[in-house]
C-alpha cells in the first residue's frame, strides 16, 4: 500500500470513527505534492469527492505555479 492509499484509509477511518459530516471537510493539497504524483493524487481526490469531501489547492507562491497544471487538477 503506497502513501496515498494509506492517507485515504486513515482519513476515511477518522471521518467514520468520529461521524464527521463530509460537507464540513476540505483537504488542502499543495501544488508541489500534486506535481510529483498526478495520477495518485487525482485518484485520491476522486475517492474524497465520492464521499462529498472537497479539495482545495494551495502553494501558488512556491514557484511551481502553472496554468497548464490547473487544467489537469480536479480540485474544488
Amino acid at each position: 500500500m503506497n502513501a496515498i492509499d494509506k492517507f485515504i484509509k486513515k482519513a476515511m477511518g477518522l471521518i467514520d470513527k468520529y461521524h464527521v459530516d463530509s460537507k464540513y471537510i476540505i483537504f488542502e493539497i499543495t501544488e508541489n505534492t500534486y506535481i510529483h504524483n498526478v495520477e495518485a493524487v487525482n485518484r485520491m481526490i476522486q475517492t474524497f469527492h465520492q464521499r462529498g469531501i472537497r479539495i482545495s489547492m494551495d502553494d501558488f507562491d512556491s514557484g511551481y505555479s502553472s496554468l497548464n497544471t490547473l487544467k489537469e487538477i480536479i480540485f474544488d
